[in-house]
């Protein structure tokens, strides 16, 4: 096989891998309800399908240290949500945006100064989002 019609038949592969999780996902939603919809919707099904497809290029200890950068990235993403959504309710969407992306630039900015091991990200996101969130 040549190396184009192997770069398209693994793109091929990827797009169809990734349609069939989030397809799947939405057909359970559809059928258990909102409840379960909810559940579902908390899954990485996105996320999920990216790390299938990276396992099949990449070693798994890249795979690892994604996984473990993907946790303690989190905190950034909710402290943005939480930023935003104390800042829309009197300020601007420009201001709000720019102070939320300027929050979430800042923390990234941190998470990135320390090599993440599995025990700190779990403990950083209770305590951002509590441990019932």
């Amino acid at each position: 096989m040549s190396p184009i019609e192997y770069f398209w038949l693994a793109l091929l592969a990827k797009a169809a891998l990734t349609a069939a999780i989030i397809v799947s996902a939405s057909l359970v939603v559809e059928r258990g309800g909102p409840f379960l919809g909810a559940m579902i919707a908390s899954l990485p099904t996105s996320v999920g399908s990216a790390y299938i497809v990276m396992a099949l290029e990449h070693t798994p200890e890249f795979i690892g240290h994604s996984a473990v950068g993907s946790l303690a990235s989190n905190v950034a993403g909710v402290s943005f949500a939480a930023t935003y959504a104390l800042l829309a309710r009197t300020r601007s969407l420009p201001v709000s945006l720019g102070l939320g992306i300027a929050v979430w630039l800042a923390i990234v900015t941190l998470l990135r100064l320390r090599e993440w091991t599995l025990g700190p990200p779990p403990l950083l996101k209770i305590g951002v989002r509590g441990p019932l969130v």
